[in-house]
């Protein structure tokens, strides 16, 4: 019996130092509530509170009165630096929002680097600017032999290119994934959304639609090339262009629960819509609420295409979509950034992957 209460606690307490350490660079500072924690591992409060009081003891967690639980930031990233493995280090800045995408990019990079004396330490943006900066100062201050990035609202103009700029003329590769800067020289690991975009409408068109709302994001260099894609299938289809079959945001609030009630009335306003394309999985899923909302079916109601469609239940779900391809775009990212090691950095060459498409039922055939 000691024992499985000792395996409890340790699962707690290692799922919570875990978390912490992930979170160290990101605007999350309050760890997961005891009701969370007690519900996940199936555990009493005083095997959370034993957990927590390890950690509050060893410094990284501090408690305020009234507030709750929160990251000692200073104390973690310290203990990040005193138990640097021997190993070289390669640091991984990730938006951190779609954890089905991260999953699969670690797992790549992982695999890809397994051979190579290379251990990995993930930083988290939250896909906000000042978080990135944070990274990159502290990432610029330690001896990391490269850095793989997922560009922060990687369409506008970037204020942290000094710190990149630093960060070159210190010989440390840099690798972009997913987003990049175009301004910046860096190599880079992509997916062919234009081609993505050209495969999901044709699928639409070749069924008989017309009426085809985007849900897209105007800051994510990704969602533009998406966004093109789909215009360039409407122009070359002869059909007219309707500005307000467009729903933009900005990617902060498009990883919002009440960003729903945006959908739900962008939808209200285009009644004669017969499909709509998702530029991500998080977006697909605010349309899929919508529609229960709206008490329509897909796909006889609205037809559904997805880009980026990061769960690994995309076959059992339905929806025709692009597959995320998170693991391989980790290990063409480890490649990358392994040849830059040996070799120098490649300026701008890009990996682009072909994109696998998923056919699903979300489409039906609009008749006659």
């Amino acid at each position: 019996m000691q024992n499985k209460v000792y395996y409890k606690y340790k699962q707690v307490y290692d799922y919570l130092l875990h978390w912490i350490k992930e979170q160290s660079f990101s605007s999350l500072s309050k760890i997961p509530s005891e009701n969370m924690l007690c519900k996940k591992f199936n555990v009493s409060r005083h095997t959370v509170r034993k957990a927590t009081d390890r950690l509050k003891k060893e410094g990284y967690i501090k408690r305020v009165r009234g507030s709750g639980t929160f990251v000692n930031k200073a104390s973690v990233i310290s203990d990040e630096l005193l138990n640097t493995a021997a190993k070289r280090k390669v640091a991984v800045v990730m938006q951190g929002q779609d954890r089905n995408a991260n999953s699969s990019l670690l797992r790549g990079l992982k695999s890809a680097f397994a051979n190579e004396d290379i251990s990995l330490q993930v930083f988290f943006t939250d896909n906000l600017l000042v978080n990135e900066r944070q990274c990159l100062e502290y990432i610029q201050s330690q001896p990391f032999c490269g850095i793989i990035v997922d560009g922060v609202k990687a369409n506008l103009i970037n204020p942290n290119k000094d710190y990149y700029e630093r960060i070159s003329e210190k010989k440390i590769p840099i690798v972009f994934y997913n987003n990049y800067y175009p301004h910046l020289p860096y190599p880079r690991v992509i997916v062919n959304d234009k081609l993505a975009a050209k495969s999901l409408m044709k699928l639409l068109l070749e069924n008989g639609h017309k009426n085809i709302a985007g849900l897209f994001v105007f800051d994510n260099y990704q969602s533009i090339e998406k966004y093109n894609g789909y215009i360039s299938a409407i122009l070359n289809s002869d059909m007219q262009f309707h500005d307000d079959f467009i729903k933009w945001s900005i990617s902060d609030e498009a990883h919002k629960p009440k960003f729903l009630n945006e959908i739900v009335k962008f939808l209200k306003g285009i009644p004669q819509c017969t499909a709509i394309v998702c530029c991500n999985y998080m977006l697909l899923k605010h349309v899929i609420n919508a529609a229960k909302k709206l008490s329509k079916r897909i796909p006889e109601d609205y037809s559904v295409v997805c880009f980026d469609y990061s769960a690994q239940d995309y076959d059992k779900s339905g929806i025709s979509c692009s597959v995320h391809p998170g693991f391989q775009i980790g290990v063409e990212a480890a490649r990358q950034m392994l040849r830059c090691i040996k070799h120098g950095t490649l300026s701008s060459h890009a990996t682009v992957i072909d994109p696998e498409i998923y056919y699903g039922n979300s489409v039906a055939k609009i008749k006659e």
